[in-house]
């Protein structure tokens, strides 16, 4: 990434002197936290020169090609860097996508950071001398550990700003302002896909180290929170030892039903079938079929799969038929595995 990095201000130098690190990055470098995702954004340089300067980059660098990420936004992707150009943006329509969208390298760096959500993110730092753009305050609210928006029209077009609010709080362990959670409260979340939802609810389970935070929250400022997520039960997910996605999904639910198909998937299903046993015995059973997923779902349990289970050398199906002369899998052969395995696991304990 430093090397990209310096490439690239190296040939952008002879443009323009206005491109900031923006969003995230900065933001969790004053809170002194790991941000992965650098994003800067470039002015006075039009969309047909800034691809030339990005070619020469990515040639100098020796990738195939530069990553047009959404030539309408003018975003571009050159290794772990993600381009863009300050744009004008007029909702037209109810939906996430009804946007008309206007490229603009001139605009005033302050209403650039007009469009962003909260103050906390739209703090602008020059990639060429450090120095901070910090039109709304955004430093003040991070040392107040406030989420804050910054404007109440556009605030309002994009109903998925809900949902982060929600994510930043939990993640950066911040409070909401009153009166962003009043305007949260007034937008309409109908048309909003499932799919943004899921991917803000995602975000916030694996970064967060309190999730409950953000179903909390969403509570509070959701009108049709129960609509949305359904039967959920998020009262124990901060002790929750794994960051896994589906895990995680399964643990909330308890129910396939219940899950967003968005979010469905095999092993999901699995984890969902597992959370139903109580009894060890079953447990392995199912852990003879699918050894991985019965794993992860053990370690929720509590079950050292490692000492209860992997060093036990349990009898298969086929050893049993052997054993007692049995021509075809039936329930006979269930109930004697059954009756093996439990065997053994007291011949464990007493030894």
């Amino acid at each position: 990434m430093f090397k990209e990095l310096e490439i690239f201000k190296k040939e952008l130098q002879h443009y323009t002197d206005r491109a900031y690190f923006v969003g995230g990055c900065v933001r969790d470098e004053f809170l002194g936290r790991a941000c992965k995702d650098i994003d800067i954004e470039v002015f006075d340089v039009e969309q047909e020169t800034l691809e030339k300067i990005l070619n020469i980059c990515a040639e100098k660098l020796g990738f195939k090609e530069v990553e047009l990420v959404g030539k309408q936004y003018g975003i571009y992707k050159l290794g772990e860097l993600d381009i863009s150009i300050p744009r004008i943006e007029i909702k037209t329509g109810d939906k996430h996508t009804d946007f008309e969208c206007t490229l603009c390298p001139t605009l005033p760096v302050v209403d650039a950071q007009r469009r962003r959500d909260f103050t906390v993110n739209a703090i602008y730092k020059n990639i060429f001398d450090g120095s901070i753009v910090d039109s709304f305050d955004g430093i003040s609210d991070m040392s107040k550990r406030v989420i804050r928006h910054i404007d109440d029209k556009t605030f309002v077009e994009d109903a998925l700003r809900v949902f982060r609010a929600a994510r930043f709080s939990s993640v950066l362990d911040f409070e909401i302002s009153k009166e962003t959670k009043a305007l949260c409260k007034k937008i309409n979340l109908s048309a909003l896909p499932t799919e943004r939802i899921v991917q803000e609810t995602s975000a916030a389970l694996i970064k967060s180290d309190t999730p409950s935070t953000y179903f909390k929250i969403l509570q509070e400022i959701v009108s049709d929170f129960d609509t949305i997520f359904g039967d959920i039960d998020f009262s124990e997910i901060d002790s929750f030892p794994v960051k896994d996605i589906d895990l995680m999904y399964a643990f909330l639910y308890k129910d396939a039903e219940a899950i967003p198909e968005m979010i469905k998937s095999t092993k999901q299903r699995k984890l969902i079938e597992l959370s139903r046993i109580t009894d060890e015995v079953q447990l392995f059973k199912a852990f003879l079929k699918d050894k991985e997923v019965t794993k992860q779902y053990a370690i929720l349990r509590g079950v050292d799969f490692t000492d209860k289970f992997s060093k036990i050398k349990a009898p298969t199906g086929s050893d049993i038929m052997k054993k007692y002369s049995i021509d075809k899998p039936s329930i006979e052969v269930g109930i004697l595995l059954e009756k093996e395995y439990k065997e053994l696991l007291k011949e464990k304990e007493r030894k």
